[in-house]
């Protein structure tokens, strides 16, 4: 969705968020954490940005009303199915207890917040384009809320984040080791979440062909 002049566009924030994951995933792999409080803010940022993604995600979809018809559907695009999957394997995160508290001073999980902030904000753009039932248009541009092309093209940004993040888990334990917090507390922090990046990869794959590809085919 484009922007007016003066007005923020749906593709400023997702760019931003995906610019700021990478900064800070690449920050992770590099540096250690000040010490436990920090890589203890660092565990929670990261599930609240995790619980970001299934909330766009959801969102992106159509909410609860599109993503009932993708199930009833026999032939949805493959985009939308590897997001159904995409979405469910993000639930352990959407019920994941908000902590909202800020990570110190000079913490690379601020890039990780302010990722979150950004998905937040492109996912309240989205909003105000129908009503709060996600069902009646508000605006003209609500109708590409039901192009498919649109939809993979947001995919594509959700995916490229959610498997950089994942991606970083391994950095993100080892440095939570590394800064004092016990090795056995570690995996309770960070659970597995093999599943997710399978789903992400999966909804990167097919989404980048939706994005391009002819806008009726499956």
């Amino acid at each position: 969705m484009t922007g007016t002049t003066g007005r923020t566009s749906y593709r400023d924030p997702m760019a931003n968020s995906v610019r700021h994951v990478a900064e800070a995933s690449s920050a992770h792999a590099n540096d250690r954490f000040s010490d436990v409080d920090d890589a203890r803010a660092a565990v929670e940022v990261c599930w609240g940005l995790l619980a970001a993604l299934h909330r766009h995600a959801w969102a992106l979809s159509g909410g609860s009303r599109r993503l009932e018809g993708f199930g009833a559907s026999g032939n949805p695009y493959p985009w939308d199915r590897a997001a159904v999957r995409f979405i469910d394997s993000l639930e352990v995160a959407a019920r994941h207890p908000p902590s909202w508290d800020e990570p110190p001073a000079g913490s690379a999980a601020h890039g990780w917040r302010h990722a979150t902030r950004s998905l937040l904000l492109a996912n309240d753009l989205l909003a105000t384009h129908r009503d709060p039932r996600g069902v009646e248009p508000r605006t003209p541009e609500a109708a590409k809320l039901d192009d498919p092309r649109f939809r993979a093209t947001g995919f594509v940004d959700l995916a490229d984040i959610a498997v950089t993040v994942l991606t970083s888990q391994r950095d993100l334990a080892l440095r939570g080791g590394q800064s004092g917090v016990s090795w056995r507390e570690v995996p309770r922090r960070l659970p597995d979440l093999e599943p997710t990046w399978l789903a992400a990869r999966d909804l990167a794959r097919e989404a980048a062909f939706g994005a391009v590809g002819p806008r009726t085919g499956r």
